[in-house]
């Protein structure tokens, strides 16, 4: 079945990026997304993240910059709204970093007493 369904839908693949423009750069850039994301899995990244941040980008790029007009160029920094979410951040960094070093502990006390065990006997 992948013999007669594959063919068929990389052409259509192909086709929706030339017919957006009419512009064969817009093929050259499915192949080089579809690299990409072929990269992407053979080397287990996840790729979510690049689909939100092609996604939101732009949009956070604009509000942005509407942000800097509106309170200056550091001003937005002090809304209420911006610390609460860069408190998260920060908070969930330092989560993942604690959960990390918890686990390469147990995992190095594990490999000791292994390590112990297999002395002993």
């Amino acid at each position: 079945r992948g013999a007669l369904l594959i063919p068929f839908i990389l052409l259509l693949v192909f086709l929706g990026g030339f017919a957006v423009k009419n512009a064969p750069e817009d093929v050259a850039m499915v192949i080089v997304f579809g690299l990409l994301g072929w990269v992407m899995v053979r080397y287990d990244w996840p790729r979510p993240p690049i689909l939100l941040g092609l996604v939101l980008g732009g949009i956070a790029e604009s509000n942005l910059f509407i942000a800097t007009q509106a309170y200056g160029t550091l001003g937005w920094i002090t809304r209420p709204g911006v610390i609460f979410l860069g408190l998260v951040m920060v908070g969930s960094v330092a989560y993942a970093i604690r959960r990390d070093m918890k686990r390469r502990s147990a995992a190095a006390a594990e490999l000791s007493d292994v390590r112990d065990v297999s002395d002993t006997a």
